[in-house]
């Protein structure tokens, strides 16, 4: 991670070495045989590489993963939601998790990605009366309601609990969205963040108690270094790989850019007939 001298090294990796068995049968992700020495910090991987790799790991998780696929990213992460044993927390020789629970802390994480990146552009000025208006007739639309069929002023009085504050505007909503994703992975289980120095560094860490916490905190580190970066899933056809990319780039590699161009080349052959 890039820091200034003054500031204080933000760590919230850590991963367990051990056995990893995927029952596809079950839905679930077994861990057994942990060392003892688990990682509690990102040492010596704190690097914004190193956080990537583990954000587009949970990323690129999907209801038709391979269990080689699950292997490999279980295998990586460790467990994303039993409290670290290490913690002195829950300690068992055997830990088993939903597999449904990870690839839904994969869209819960895609989104919040996806909202970061979406705060780049948003607006931090007001909404007009007009535009809250309009919203808050989306949001009653969301919820179910027939709008043709209620009167204009039953439509304008219902919609109001759907209508933003005087003062909202989109950057705020986008950050409310993320704050709330956050504080939900907190509030989940009763959980600490402990503040530790490390003696090798002497920089102040922050140990959580779960892998998807901390996952989430390397997501903040690395919009806060690096504002041009975002995960998107690969532009080539049968690629479900998320990279993180910057600017126009579609392609999680050079081989499948090359794969996607073959494969325009062969659509415009077999439009004209040849």
């Amino acid at each position: 991670m890039n820091s200034d001298a003054n500031s204080a090294g933000l760590f919230a990796s850590w991963s367990m070495k051990g056995k990893v068995d995927i029952d596809l049968g079950g839905q679930v992700i077994i861990f057994s045989q942990p060392e003892a020495t688990m990682d509690l910090f990102a040492r010596p991987g704190g690097s914004e590489g190193h956080y990537r790799r583990r954000v587009e790991a949970l990323l690129s998780l999907h209801a038709g993963s391979t269990a080689d696929e699950w292997q490999a990213v279980a295998q990586e992460l460790g467990p994303l939601f039993t409290v670290h044993p290490l913690h002195a927390l829950f300690s068992q020789p055997e830990l088993r998790e939903s597999m449904d629970l990870w690839l839904k802390a994969g869209q819960d994480l895609r989104l919040m990605w996806s909202r970061i990146e979406k705060l780049t552009t948003a607006s931090p000025d007001a909404w007009t009366q007009a535009e809250r208006e309009e919203i808050g007739l989306q949001g009653l639309e969301t919820a179910g309601a027939d709008l043709d069929a209620l009167s204009e002023d039953a439509r304008r009085k219902l919609a109001e609990a759907y209508t933003p504050q005087e003062w909202a505007s989109e950057a705020g909503e986008v950050v409310d969205g993320i704050g709330q994703q956050l504080n939900s992975w907190f509030r989940a289980t009763p959980s600490r963040v402990v503040p530790l120095v490390n003696p090798e560094t002497l920089q102040v860490e922050l140990v959580v108690e779960q892998g998807i916490q901390a996952l989430a905190l390397m997501s903040v580190l690395l919009i806060r270094n690096d504002r041009s970066a975002f995960p998107r899933q690969c532009g080539r056809t049968g690629c479900t790989r998320i990279t993180f990319m910057k600017g126009r780039r579609r392609f999680c590699s050079k081989a499948c850019q090359e794969a996607a161009k073959s494969q325009r080349y062969r659509s415009r052959r077999a439009a004209q007939g040849e």
